[in-house]
C-alpha cells in the first residue's frame, strides 16, 4: 500500500478504487467513431476493387477524410486537455 506522500508523488489525484467510468464514455466514442469510419473506407475500397465502379473509392475516400478530421479533433481535445 502507497504512503500518502507516495501516492502524491505518483500524479494520482483520484484514490485506487474511486474512478468515475463518467469521463471515458466520450473517449469511447470517439474511438468507436473513428474505428467505424476506417472500416467503413476499407469495405467501400474492397467494393470498388471487386466491381470498379467509382462511386465506393468516391465513398471511401470522404470516410477517410472524415475519419482523419475526426481523429486530428480527437488527438487535438487530447492535447489541449494536457496544456490547460
Amino acid at each position: 500500500m502507497m504512503s500518502g506522500r507516495a501516492r502524491a508523488a505518483s500524479g494520482s489525484l483520484h484514490r485506487p478504487g474511486k474512478r468515475s467510468a463518467a469521463p471515458r464514455a466520450p473517449m469511447l466514442l470517439f474511438r468507436t467513431l473513428v474505428f467505424a469510419m476506417l472500416v467503413g473506407a476499407g469495405v467501400c475500397f474492397a467494393f470498388f476493387i471487386a466491381t470498379n465502379n467509382p462511386r465506393f473509392r468516391r465513398w471511401g475516400m470522404q470516410l477517410l477524410q472524415y475519419a482523419l478530421l475526426t481523429a486530428l479533433v480527437f488527438f487535438g481535445v487530447l492535447i489541449l486537455g494536457r496544456i490547460l
